[in-house]
């Protein structure tokens, strides 16, 4: 069936006039993918992704806690969404925590709550009961932070700052995501049955750039990707897409609007951009 519809979208190809070529060309480099693995808003043509994704299904399914491990914008928030709407906590709340570099305190506030006086606040362990939580985690963690996650993991307890009463039984996944398997994050996770799953980078994924391209370019633009011309099309799959999912995002928004198909030249200054700038994107990994 595959081949079939390949072979008549060729057709259709050399037959068509100078205004349908480029369109033709995208929808014959969507057959040559092929048919893609869904989970939830993930989408990947590679085998890569699609064993993480697995692997993050079968932990869900079996209750265990994940930690997610790739770059910045390699899509590990999305990937953490879907298994939270595709698993038995769907109907639960999905609370993510960005980043809580600094102060050590703040963070065990906002993690595992507090009770003091003037510093009163729900954590986010706490506000997923029910649910699942997503924490990104970095090397300056305050030891409370590290010894209550341990905890929460081991024995589903929570002790808010400053609690004098006993700690609070708190039902609830915990996702856990890191740029990289640091000595501190090792060591928190350490005897504990957290299942380990690599989100590979957009450079290694090549193949999910037509199913992206689709995906963002409807949630953005609510239209159909912007058309490229060939040499467009070969910088994209050659890009090494330092900023991930961000950057090819970046991408799709300064396109916005446009009735003309999209030249390498083009293409390249709004690489360039990014670079340059690394605009801020929010906590979109």
């Amino acid at each position: 069936m595959q081949d079939a519809r390949l072979r008549e979208l060729e057709r259709a190809w050399r037959a068509s006039g100078q205004d349908e070529v480029e369109e033709a060309a995208y929808l014959i480099e969507r057959a040559r993918v092929g048919a893609p693995y869904r989970l939830g808003e993930l989408v990947t043509c590679t085998p890569a992704l699609r064993r993480a994704c697995e692997a993050a299904e079968a932990a869900s399914a079996a209750g265990a806690p994940l930690l997610l491990v790739g770059e910045q914008g390699s899509g590990r928030a999305t990937l953490a969404r879907s298994i939270h709407d595709s698993g038995p906590r769907a109907q639960g709340p999905f609370v993510r925590q960005g980043s809580l570099r600094g102060e050590t305190d703040f963070q065990a506030r906002r993690i595992l709550g507090s009770r003091a006086p003037g510093h009163a606040v729900e954590g986010l362990l706490a506000r997923s009961q029910g649910g699942s939580a997503l924490l990104t985690l970095y090397a300056d963690l305050d030891p409370r932070v590290v010894s209550g996650l341990r905890r929460f993991v081991r024995e589903g307890l929570v002790q808010p700052l400053g609690a004098r009463e006993a700690p609070e039984a708190v039902d609830a996944r915990l996702i856990l995501r890191v740029e990289a398997l640091s000595p501190e994050v090792a060591d928190l996770i350490a005897g504990l049955p957290f299942v380990v799953v690599e989100v590979p980078p957009l450079r290694e994924r090549a193949a999910d750039l037509v199913f992206l391209l689709d995906a963002l370019a409807e949630a953005i633009l609510g239209s159909p990707p912007p058309r490229l011309e060939q040499g467009a099309r070969e910088l994209l799959a050659a890009h090494a897409w330092p900023g991930n999912g961000r950057e090819l995002r970046f991408v799709l928004e300064a396109c916005a609007g446009r009735a003309y198909a999209l030249g390498r030249e083009e293409l390249s200054r709004l690489l360039a951009a990014w670079l340059e700038a690394r605009a801020p994107w929010g906590d979109r990994s």
